[in-house]
């Protein structure tokens, strides 16, 4: 019987300890001015996007199914980033 691990972190942190899993869900930070303990949840749209996009790529490094929960205004930009 496989196991289910639910991992509350830094997926940047977390990610390159675990093995090679099924499916990752992330629920990054949306760039709208959050406070967070130890995170600026207010970077300029390119910066925000680049880091979103190293986030997906160590994601899929792991997993060949990522789940992603985020805020509908980026998703048109992480798409077509993610066609290049």
């Amino acid at each position: 019987m496989s196991k289910t691990w639910i991992i509350h972190g830094d997926c940047m942190q977390v990610l390159p300890m675990l093995p090679a899993a099924r499916m990752v869900f992330l629920d990054p930070p949306d760039n709208l001015g959050v406070k967070y303990d130890g995170y600026e949840d207010r970077r300029e749209p390119l910066e925000y996007l680049e880091w979103l996009m190293h986030v997906l790529r160590r994601s899929y490094e792991k997993a060949p199914i990522v789940w992603r929960a985020d805020y509908d205004q980026h998703s048109p930009q992480v798409m077509r980033q993610a066609r290049v």
